[in-house]
């Protein structure tokens, strides 16, 4: 016995498994978001009357998006500029925008200034702040919805 799933660009992928005689169960795990067709073989002939057509859609996680800030220091007073990139539950950008970023900076008087976000439109969000204070610390943090982003907080020096 044998289970085969294709994807939407008809690349057979192995399916998993399990079971013994005439009790079997298949699993298959997508890996990306798309149409799946899904069958199961014994000795090379399917044993479904046609292969099971599954839609597998994705959704943005707060924990695979990235806070893209390339430096770890720069000087008082001067813009940082940074992105954020969208990502969903298995670690692919996604290429719509519209979702609700936050970001905090914390300092060493507590939360300050308001970050600057702009939306492009395709899964990637453009960051601006500035960090007024000399030689001192920031946690930047951004958040999805209250959830605080996989890499995030970064620290930045003045």
């Amino acid at each position: 016995i044998k289970g085969l799933t294709a994807d939407a660009e008809g690349e057979y992928l192995p399916v998993s498994l399990s079971g013994a005689s005439s009790d079997w169960k298949a699993t298959y795990k997508p890996v990306k978001p798309g149409a799946y067709e899904i069958d199961v073989l014994l000795r090379s002939k399917s044993v479904l009357r046609r292969p099971h057509r599954v839609n597998f859609s994705s959704t943005v996680d707060p924990s695979q998006c990235i806070l893209a800030l390339p430096i770890t220091s720069c000087k008082a007073g001067t813009p940082i500029n940074f992105k954020i990139i969208a990502k969903d539950n298995h670690g692919y950008r996604l290429g719509q925008g519209g979702l609700p970023f936050s970001i905090k900076v914390t300092g060493p008087e507590g939360e300050f200034g308001l970050p600057v976000i702009n939306d492009n439109g395709n899964g990637t969000y453009s960051c601006s702040i500035v960090l007024n204070r000399p030689e001192e610390e920031y946690y930047i943090s951004a958040f999805l919805n209250d959830e605080p982003l996989g890499n995030s907080p970064v620290t930045v020096k003045t």
